[in-house]
């Protein structure tokens, strides 16, 4: 799941012209936080999700089902 949070970020940074630095800056937070989120060193919460999608204009929904198949495995 988390990868996939990460790939759908950057596509819509990548889409929208939007550097790491950029959305630091709109979210409130360090480049080196921003860039430890995007490397998977970082968990990500609901907050930070909300944050970059807001500043994005994106939306991530979540697939109970699809998440709980992936704690089985």
């Amino acid at each position: 799941m988390k990868a996939k949070v990460i790939e759908t970020v950057k596509t819509a940074m990548k889409s929208k012209g939007v550097t790491k630095s950029n959305l630091a800056k709109q979210i409130g937070c360090s480049y080196q936080h921003i860039h430890d989120l995007l490397s998977g060193r970082r968990r990500w919460n609901e907050d930070y999700i909300e944050s970059v999608c807001n500043a994005l204009g994106i939306t991530i929904a979540f697939d109970i089902e699809e998440v709980e198949e992936e704690a089985v495995q």
